[in-house]
Formats: structure tokens, C-alpha cells, sequence
């Protein structure tokens, strides 16, 4: 999205030249194709770790920090792993979209009417607000070492970077949409009146 919105903006008459249906799908296996690589390493770690006890998950989703915490080995080394792994990937992913923004903010620069500033901001608000959700969350929780600890706020960050999140970019992005905004701003002055009545 962030390269979407930096080709819009930045390349506007050139956009649907240079997002051809090839372009995105090679963007898609290119987000993809590294998670495999990333992960190898740690299920390898994981493979060989002992469990006994509780088989129960302490958590809504099997994620690899509850998981972990199951064994009955020393768990440090696979937990210094997947700390690395969680900051190299969050981290690698944000530059990328830091860097479209970027150079997003410097064509913004040189638009002379604040018309033009205003709806290049409104194209960009919308993923802002999801990138802003979406990493402020899965950074907090991964990215942190001995993220084991504290599975209440876990769970809670789970759930809103899992779910919550992903049922909101219909609306971030929808609400964008003028016949969408026409309709809400119609269906909510028919229920003001209605209620009146």
C-alpha cells in the first residue's frame, strides 16, 4: 500500500503503467517469499526443544512466545531468536514504508496549492492510520525481549493486531469512498429524523 500510495502521488500519470497486475504480484511473493526463510531457523529451535507439563496455550492463537514458554528447557537462546527475527522483519517492513512516505512528503513539498497538499494527505491518511495500528502494536509485542512475561497484554495486542485491525481496513479505507460518505451522511440524517418523528 505504501508503494501504491507513493506511485499515485509521486507518478500519477504513469500509475497504471507502473502498477500492472505483474508488478503486484511480484510485490505479494516478494512480502511472502522471505517468511519462510525468516521462521526456518527458530522452528528448527523449537523443533528440538523438550515439552512436558501443560500442553495448554496460554493465549487466543498459537503464536511462538506461548509455545516457547511450554518448554521445559532453557529457553533463552530461542527467545533471543525469535526477538531478533520479530525486530529484524518489523523493522525491515517499516523502513519500507518510511522511505515511500518520505519521498511521498518531498513531492507533497513542491505542490504549490494547498488543495493539491490536502488531497495528497487525505490519499495517504487512511494507510497512515492502519500502518500506525498495525506496527505500533505488533512492535510493542514483538519486538521486546522476554515478550513471554506479560501473556494478559499479549492476548489483548493479539487480538486487536489479528482481528480488530484487519476488520478495520474495510472501513479506514471505505469511508474514503464519496459515494460511501453520501450514503452514511444520508442514512444517518434519515435516522435523525426518523427518531424526531
Amino acid at each position: 500500500m505504501a508503494y501504491d500510495r507513493y506511485v499515485a502521488i509521486c507518478n500519477p500519470l504513469r500509475y497504471s503503467l507502473i502498477m500492472s497486475k505483474d508488478v503486484c504480484l511480484l510485490m505479494v511473493a516478494g512480502s511472502w517469499a522471505p517468511a519462510p526463510l525468516c521462521l526456518s531457523r527458530l522452528e528448527g529451535l523449537i523443533a528440538q526443544l523438550n515439552f512436558c507439563g501443560s500442553k495448554i496455550i496460554n493465549h487466543y492463537l498459537c503464536d511462538i512466545s506461548p509455545v516457547i514458554n511450554l518448554s521445559c528447557d532453557d529457553i533463552s537462546t530461542v527467545e533471543l531468536i525469535d526477538f531478533i527475527t520479530a525486530l529484524a522483519v518489523l523493522i525491515s517492513s517499516l523502513v519500507l514504508v518510511i522511505i515511500s512516505y518520505v519521498y511521498i512528503i518531498s513531492t507533497i513539498k513542491n505542490v504549490p496549492s494547498d488543495r493539491g497538499w490536502k488531497k495528497a494527505f487525505s490519499t495517504c491518511a487512511s494507510h497512515l492510520t492502519v500502518v500506525v495500528l498495525f506496527f505500533g502494536t505488533t512492535i510493542f509485542m514483538y519486538a521486546r525481549p522476554q515478550a513471554i512475561d506479560s501473556f494478559d497484554s499479549n492476548k489483548v495486542l493479539s487480538v486487536l493486531y489479528s482481528f480488530i485491525i484487519p476488520m478495520l481496513n474495510p472501513l479506514i479505507y471505505t469511508l474514503r469512498n464519496s459515494d460511501m460518505k453520501i450514503s452514511l451522511s444520508t442514512m444517518f440524517s434519515f435516522n435523525a429524523v426518523s427518531s424526531k418523528a
